[in-house]
This record gives structure tokens, C-alpha cells and sequence, in this order.
């Protein structure tokens, strides 16, 4: 594009309210539901640890396990900046990959 390295394109459209119905579920690509809004919920009471756990797991689900990691090369003196682009640059498969990073 226009020197917005891994930058994407996004649209807003407004809608009735009627019509901006939500749905809270979080489903993998198979259909299987990881969350509802219920869990969600229950998870907002949790304390911090049991919070990591519970998130940690559903994203687990989410995850292949036959797939490669996506891998993030990561200088040490612009890690913040390096993690952000290639993040940013995934698609949505590889959001849903494991992450492996690697400090060059």
C-alpha cells in the first residue's frame, strides 16, 4: 500500500439498534464453543491467577497443534516495536497459531 507496513484496512457501517446485535460466544473454526458470555463473566470475578489460567486455556482451544508455531523475530533493543509489526501483520490463522519468539 501506502507505507503502512502491515497496516490493514477496516470499515465502519452503522447500523440500527435493532440490528447491532452482538453474539458473545467465542467459537473455534470447527464450531466448537470455547466461551459464552456466561464463562466471560464468571472469569471477570476470578483473581488475576485464576484469570491467566482460564484465559490460557481458552486460548489453548483456539490453537492447532498440528500446525508450526508462527514464529516473531525480535530484536532485544526494539522488542516492543519488532513484536507490534509482526503481530500486527499476522493473519487470522496465524493469530490463532501458538507464538514462538526469537530474540536475533
Amino acid at each position: 500500500g501506502d507505507g503502512d507496513e502491515g497496516g490493514r484496512a477496516g470499515r465502519v457501517s452503522l447500523v440500527a439498534y435493532e440490528e447491532g446485535f452482538a453474539n458473545s460466544v467465542v467459537e473455534c473454526d470447527d464450531g466448537r464453543m470455547i466461551a459464552s458470555f456466561s464463562d466471560m463473566e464468571k472469569a471477570q470475578k476470578m483473581n488475576l491467577d485464576n484469570k491467566i489460567l482460564w484465559f490460557r486455556d481458552a486460548c489453548n482451544q483456539l490453537c492447532s497443534a498440528d500446525e508450526e508455531p508462527a514464529l516473531i523475530n525480535v530484536r532485544q533493543e526494539h522488542i516492543l516495536e519488532d513484536s507490534i509489526k509482526a503481530v500486527t501483520s499476522f493473519g487470522q490463522a496465524d493469530l490463532r497459531k501458538t507464538w514462538t519468539f526469537e530474540r536475533e
